[in-house]
């Protein structure tokens, strides 16, 4: 028997959670919260889905002295390093995937990193694109260099442009930098307390030519567009009405069929990462170091952008999640 564990019971942690209820292997489930409501949720949750596939226990410490093959951070990114470095020094675990954004400082990227490497930890970073069917499809359409956009209303930048950086770094098959943005002179709520937002654009490429734009202008109910191109064609994705139409350079004046697809939502993604973890050893998610240079362009983006607003130089935290 193989056991996993689930830390940090908000909303992704119990999707993460019941996705688990979908595994073939033989496994036993650990749920860690430090918050008894939290705990209980969690249980509603796995309640909602329960099936005889997998024990599942529940815990507000790890206090339960097993080896873990397989844990899930799904905390809040301010207390995701501590809780990591605390984990670790209480228990073996062998897999850990992180849930993102990562961290708020820059220097727990490499503390992580160390402690992973010391540990030998093969870690990834939930950034799901990556696994979604739709963009392996366009992928083996793309011929490079590749031009990346994706515009909409009050989206989160801070928050959620990881997962676009990261799905251009999928589609484009290198690690881009992101050498330039204009973000909003003022700071944005965040849909979680404690944390800000900011709206804007980054832009960058990649040694091979390819080139983004991330933008988020702050108007709500502007829907996401994601334009994906190369010299032959342009993709239009539209996420949420679930399809995208296909460009051909040059050709006007005629009707192109919409394909549709699917999106998995995250219930539906833990179990195919965990069970091929399980199984082989890796993912098809971001790994951990891959993930961190993605990160931590964005996150010195925003951080000088936080510390102008604040007028606060030295600071070395910025509260996104």
């Amino acid at each position: 028997m193989k056991n996993i564990l689930i830390v940090g019971t908000g909303n992704l942690g119990c999707r993460h959670l019941q996705a688990l209820a979908k595994l073939n292997n033989n496994v036993k489930i650990f749920v860690l919260d430090p918050q008894p409501a939290a705990l209980d949720r969690a249980k509603n949750s796995w309640a909602e889905v329960a099936s005889n596939a997998a024990q599942v226990t529940y815990h507000q410490d790890f206090d339960f002295g097993t080896e873990i093959e397989l844990a899930v951070i799904a905390t809040n990114s301010n207390i995701r390093s501590a809780v990591t470095k605390k984990m670790l020094d209480k228990i073996v675990v062998k897999h850990i995937v992180f849930e993102k954004f990562l961290f708020p400082e820059l220097s727990q990227y490499t503390e992580i990193a160390d402690l992973l490497k010391g540990k030998q930890i093969k870690a990834w970073v939930n950034c799901p694109r990556r696994m979604y069917g739709v963009y392996n499809e366009i992928k083996k359409r793309l011929k490079a260099p590749v031009s990346f956009s994706v515009t909409g209303g009050a989206w989160g930048l801070a928050c959620n442009s990881i997962h676009f950086l990261d799905l251009f770094a999928m589609l484009s098959g290198a690690v881009p930098a992101a050498n330039r943005a204009i973000l909003s002179d003022g700071l944005l709520a965040s849909k979680r307390e404690g944390y800000i937002e900011f709206s804007g654009s980054v832009f960058g490429n990649t040694n091979n030519g390819d080139t983004f734009h991330i933008n988020d202008t702050n108007q709500p109910g502007q829907p996401i567009t994601i334009c994906i191109a190369d010299a032959e064609k342009t993709i239009h994705v539209n996420e949420g009405e679930r399809y995208y139409i296909v460009l051909d350079a040059g050709i006007r004046d005629r009707t192109v069929e919409p394909v549709f697809f699917d999106i998995p939502y995250q219930s539906q993604l833990t179990n195919i990462f965990a069970d091929s973890i399980l199984e082989t050893g890796t993912c098809a998610l971001t790994e951990y170091g891959e993930s961190c240079r993605l990160h931590t362009q964005l996150l010195d983006i925003f951080l000088n952008q936080y510390n102008k607003i604040i007028q606060k130089p030295d600071n070395r935290l910025c509260p996104i999640t």
